[in-house]
Formats: C-alpha cells, structure tokens, sequence
C-alpha cells in the first residue's frame, strides 16, 4: 500500500443517488451518510474536523456534483476522478469484489496514490451550462428518433398523428433551451467573447463553440498536448520490442469529442490550411477516419490558441 505521512488524510466517497460511502485513510475508517442537504451538512462538518489532504470522487454522470461544490465550496480540495483510472488500479491491486464500501476504499487508495492535481472548483454558472446542454443532448436524441417512426413504410396511421404531434412538442423544447443557452452565454461576458472568437474559424459553429465551453472550461490554460488528451484526440503509442503498433486515441470528455469530430468533417472539406492538410494525410495513405481525428486535434490547438488569445486580451 502506498506510504501515507503522519500529517496527510485522503478521503474515498462513492457516490449513489441515495448514499454516499465515504473511506478515510490511514485509518481505514468507512461510514454511509444520506445523500441528502442534511446529509451533506452532516459530512462537510466531520471531514472539516479530519482536514483531509485530498478527497477523491468519481465523476458519476452529474450526481457527483452536489457533494463536490459542497466540499469544495468548503474550501476543501475536492477531485473529480476518471471511473477508469479507479477500475484499472483496483484491478492492478488484484481486488475483483465490488460493493460500495469497497469502491470508496478504492477511490482513497487511487487518490493516495495518484494524488491527482486536478481540484474540483464550484462554478454556478458552469454547472447550469453543463446541464442545459446536457438536455439539450437529450432533446437533439428523442427528435431523431421521433422522425424515424414517422416513415410511413413503418409507422401504421393511427399513430402517426400522435408522433408529429410530439415531434412539435419537442422541437418547440429545444427552440426553447436553446435560446436559455445564448441567453445565458450571452450574459457572461468571457463565453461571449469567446464564443464569438471561436466561430472565426470555418467548420466551428455555434453548437461547437458552446461544445467548447461547456465540456473543456480550461480551453485557453493548456497546452496542445493537455488539451488533446482532455478531448481524447491524442494518439496513444502501441510498441513493444522492435514492433510499432498503430498508434490509436482513447477515452476523453465524449461529449466536446463528438463536437470537434464533426467540426472537422466540415473544416476538412472547407477550411483552407485544414483541408490541405486533410488531402496530404490521404495521400500518404492515412485512412479517412485517422485523417479526420489528425484534423480534430488539429482545429483544437488551433481554437486552444484562439482562446489563449481571448483570455489575455479584455
């Protein structure tokens, strides 16, 4: 197990819709509290009294959120852990039973180990981007599948009406949030700017821009290098000995990977320098899929730049 100073406290907290599980080390300690305000006052007071060096989480599709603005907003250092890198180290450690209690002794021991320098910091307006973009995700996804039942090869007529209906009643939803996400963009004067900087570049539109902002926050603080990996668009090498594997990309914030994808599709067909350098990676044999993920971490460093640029200038 890894060495744990007399002075350091690393807290685990598994996160579920009713509880959380909570592991304390050195100690070992393990308790359950409601996932409730009460619950979460009940928590902030007793690890206030530890002064944990760093408390660890999982990011779990959004519930996570409440407990780590709590904390954080405490003033304690609170990380939003990849599940993956979790699973990999417990299985590393030969540890195959699952349970709650167990999965929070997990995330302390990764977070005593790892010490992950990436601190979870409350944001009001972020957290209500995230979640209207989110739905808006939703909403993009039910009308889709709405209009492929409209076919009337396949829709019997008695139902049809119904289904338009709800398609309006949809589409008229999303009008709706959409206007709630440039209202709020609108009114923050950095994702403005922003906004409007990034769409300078052709292939990048508004959906792509807000893509941006929601999902990569600290677009214009990385490097080309963090910002690839964060977007899961870095190649990742697979050589062995004297065998050099096809290099592939992995994981990432989906979401803004999805978004930069179909960004380059349009740049590679229209933006200049995007679209040579798309062609020249075709030619030297690339396949068209690998050349379009070259061509999105490409338009990354190129935004990643812009909003360095957006940053420093008021």
């Amino acid at each position: 197990m890894t060495q744990i100073s007399e002075h350091e406290r690393f807290v685990g907290i598994d996160v579920a819709k009713k509880h959380l599980d909570v592991h304390l080390l050195p100690e070992g300690k393990s308790w359950r509290i409601d996932y409730t305000p009460a619950g979460l006052a009940r928590l902030l007071d007793q690890l206030e009294k530890v002064a944990p060096t760093l408390i660890a989480m999982e990011a779990s599709g959004g519930y996570e959120r409440a407990c780590a603005d709590c904390l954080a907003g405490a003033g304690l250092a609170v990380a939003v852990i990849n599940p993956r890198l979790v699973r990999r180290f417990s299985g590393s450690l030969g540890k195959l039973a699952k349970t709650d209690q167990i999965d929070a002794a997990m995330i302390a021991r990764y977070a005593a180990f790892a010490k992950p320098d990436t601190h979870h910091t409350p944001d009001r307006a972020q957290a209500m981007l995230m979640a209207l973009t989110t739905r808006r995700r939703q909403l993009v996804g039910m009308i889709v599948m709405e209009k492929q039942r409209t076919d009337p090869g396949h829709a019997h007529p008695a139902i049809l009406a119904g289904i338009k209906r709800h398609l309006r009643v949809l589409e008229k939803a999303l009008a709706k949030l959409e206007a709630q996400i440039d209202t709020l963009i609108a009114g923050h004067p950095l994702w403005a700017r922003m906004t409007t900087a990034l769409q300078t570049v052709t292939g990048v539109g508004r959906q792509t821009a807000t893509a941006l902002i929601t999902h990569l926050p600290e677009i214009g603080t990385l490097t080309r290098r963090q910002a690839a990996a964060l977007a899961g668009l870095a190649p990742i090498n697979r050589d062995s000995g004297t065998h050099r594997g096809r290099r592939f990309v992995q994981g990432g914030r989906q979401p803004l990977k999805t978004a930069l994808y179909l960004a380059a599709l349009s740049a590679a067909n229209h933006h200049p320098i995007l679209k040579t350098f798309y062609q020249s990676l075709k030619d030297n044999g690339k396949a068209p899929k690998s050349a379009l993920i070259a061509v999105a971490r490409k338009l990354l460093i190129i935004l990643n730049a812009i909003a360095r640029d957006t940053i420093a200038t008021p």
